[in-house]
């Protein structure tokens, strides 16, 4: 076995314990955790994609952007990591609180503040990614198109996933102004994200017409 095969060998046994834990009978992790993974492999990716891009075309014109792009997409799976603990966190909370609630929606209080606030943080974070790829996705070289993508869906899939439980939450309890005001910018911030999705992924679509 080869020190490559063996460094795989090893992830596979950290994978492991995270799937069993998603697939096991406590109510945590679930859907948000699973949106924090999903944004930190694919920001990590992205940061991989941004460095090799960099790599490749040092001293060409966009050297500054690329780097930023590689900083930013790694502060965005650093930031990403305590949000999967943070939303298994929210999920123990709120089921607590409805248990003392006699199996009803808790409609206040720092359950539901930390129910609203990790999905936004995490959709806040995943369209900062979104943004930083498609800052460099004129510049990838096609052999990293297939890691582009790939960052990218994972980024936006985490941001859809975290609106949809921001939603979610925010319609079992009575907002003030403030998340009124967050929820509206949460959804156009994941837009923005998809337009430039569609951007980072088009090449990918039409390739196949063009051959």
């Amino acid at each position: 076995m080869t020190e490559v095969d063996a460094d795989m060998a090893d992830m596979d046994e950290h994978i492991k314990p995270l799937a069993e834990a998603f697939a096991g009978r406590s109510a945590a992790p679930a859907g948000g955790a699973a949106a924090a993974l999903a944004l930190t492999v694919g920001a990590a990716l992205g940061e991989k994609v941004a460095r090799l891009t960099r790599k490749h075309r040092r001293g060409q014109p966009g050297d500054s952007v690329r780097d930023a792009s590689e900083h930013a997409l790694r502060a965005v799976w650093s930031g990403s990591i305590p949000k999967f603990g943070q939303d298994c966190d929210a999920v123990r909370a709120m089921l607590a609180a409805r248990r003392a609630g006699a199996g009803h929606e808790p409609d206040g209080g720092d359950q539901m503040e930390m129910a609203l606030r990790v999905p936004f943080q995490v959709i806040d974070l995943a369209c900062d990614g979104v943004r930083a790829l498609g800052d460099i996705a004129a510049m990838v070289k096609p052999h990293l198109a297939c890691d582009i993508a790939a960052s990218a869906h994972l980024m936006l899939s985490a941001a859809d996933m975290s609106l949809w439980n921001l939603e979610q939450n925010a319609g079992a309890s009575a907002l003030s102004r403030e998340w009124r005001d967050r929820v509206d910018q949460a959804r156009r911030l994941v837009a923005g994200a998809h337009a430039i999705h569609a951007t980072i992924t088009r090449p990918m679509r039409v390739a196949p017409e063009q051959t």
